[in-house]
């Protein structure tokens, strides 16, 4: 019993280094990983990169996690290159190529992060960011039906993602289905309360 307790462990943590928001793999003491503050987790990582004591692993959500920070700062230029040293220690990390894939779409570099995106999915075809991401992509594109399709997928795979709700809901206020866009927004808000799209999709109606 305790042999396999300690595997379920070990593969938890696997998992959420891959996988977790906030590099959930660094030791949680670590500002790099815990500051809310973005200026001090750049500052905090960036001294966990210069340190020669880093393990590989360490390195790699250091890069993730001040790639996170530059993006909360808006600064995508030094994001990306962050994501992705990340990507080039760990090839299969989700939480990069995601925070890399959200970088490229906000600086309009719409082909690669969709490229991003599926390989994500390759990883992790259960990812309902991935399947937010491009459901944001064919959206911008004008590409309803795909927008549509993306996010409802990421909905199968997480009920509770506000995020793929709110951009259902414009999908279907673009489509003229008004009571559907309704019904996500205020599913929307029911998750998210300060949802800003969707507070702003439900006057739109």
């Amino acid at each position: 019993m305790a042999r396999s307790a300690g595997i379920l462990v070990t593969a938890a943590l696997g998992l959420a280094l891959l996988v977790a928001p906030l590099g959930l793999g660094a030791q949680p003491q670590d500002p790099c990983a815990s500051s809310p503050v973005a200026e001090q987790k750049i500052a905090a990582c960036t001294t966990v990169l210069r340190s020669r004591s880093s393990s590989a692993s360490d390195l790699a959500v250091a890069y993730r996690n001040r790639g996170h920070a530059y993006s909360v700062q808006g600064e995508y230029d030094h994001a990306i290159p962050d994501f992705s040293a990340a990507v080039s220690i760990i090839p299969h990390y989700v939480d990069a190529l995601i925070g890399r894939g959200n970088a490229y779409r906000a600086m309009g570099q719409n082909n690669l992060a969709v490229t991003d995106y599926l390989t994500v999915l390759r990883y992790a075809p259960s990812s309902s960011y991935a399947y937010d991401g491009l459901g944001s992509v064919y959206r911008s594109r004008g590409q309803v039906d795909l927008a549509l399709r993306s996010f409802s997928t990421a909905l199968q795979f997480n009920g509770r993602d506000a995020t793929a709700r709110c951009g259902r809901g414009d999908v279907y206020l673009a489509k003229g289905q008004n009571d559907l866009a309704r019904f996500d927004y205020n599913a929307a808000l029911r998750i998210d309360p300060q949802s800003a799209c969707a507070l702003l999709g439900r006057k739109r109606v």
